[in-house]
């Protein structure tokens, strides 16, 4: 049984996770832009899929292909400037994109994620999910 939220509970569902908005989010755009250090630690990993899994739950979003995490890395010392999550529910497909300070980014994908193993593995706490199996693709400029 998934547990639904309403749009106006997701800024506090989110704030409650320790995660801050650098913007507020609107009904219209499926996306988040947060602030936070950004380290790729397992901890980071789960914030992501809760942060998803939250995302995935609101009602008015239930239908809506796409979504995306824009993490903001508020620590000017570590290499990684940006990281940016992308979900698409139609597809089935999950994208990482790494973004750095002074170099190329890096986008990773991983095919067949259903968002029901997404939620199972909120539910489960496993982060794995979002953190292993991708495989690295080229980015067309």
């Amino acid at each position: 049984m998934l547990t639904t939220i309403s749009f106006s509970q997701l800024e506090e569902t989110i704030r409650q996770e320790g995660v801050t908005l650098k913007q507020e989010p609107t009904i219209e755009d499926p996306s988040l832009l947060l602030e936070r250090e950004v380290r790729l630690t397992p901890e980071f990993y789960f914030k992501q899929l809760r942060t998803l899994g939250t995302m995935l739950s609101v009602e008015e979003w239930e239908e809506v292909p796409s979504f995306k995490l824009r993490w903001f890395n508020t620590n000017p010392e570590l290499p990684l400037k940006r990281f940016v999550l992308y979900y698409n529910q139609k597809k089935r497909v999950l994208k990482k994109k790494y973004v750095y300070r002074g170099r190329e980014p890096l986008v990773e994908q991983k095919e067949n994620v259903s968002k029901h193993a997404l939620l199972s593995a909120v539910k489960r706490g496993d982060s794995s999910i979002i953190g292993e199996g991708f495989k690295e693709i080229k980015i067309e400029r």
